[in-house]
């Protein structure tokens, strides 16, 4: 997993966990049912908020530092 995790958001239908890591700008997803990280996304600088909707089956990553909104899709 990434540096200095700051943001955490749970996806209460699927179980999957996304945790923002501001010190080298990624996101961990992890199936919470396993424990396992499934994937390690890159997204952009300092992400501190961290955003699921079920309904679209997406996250949303607030970057603070570069201004920008990351989209990751399932």
């Amino acid at each position: 997993m990434g540096a200095k995790p700051l943001g955490v958001d749970v996806d209460s239908e699927t179980g999957r966990v996304c945790v923002g890591h501001s010190a080298d700008g990624t996101v961990s997803v992890i199936d919470g049912h396993s424990a396992k990280v499934t994937a390690i996304v890159a997204v952009g600088t300092f992400p501190l908020g961290v955003g699921t909707d079920s309904g679209a089956d997406t996250t949303q990553v607030a970057n603070r530092t570069a201004g920008t909104v990351s989209a990751l899709r399932g």
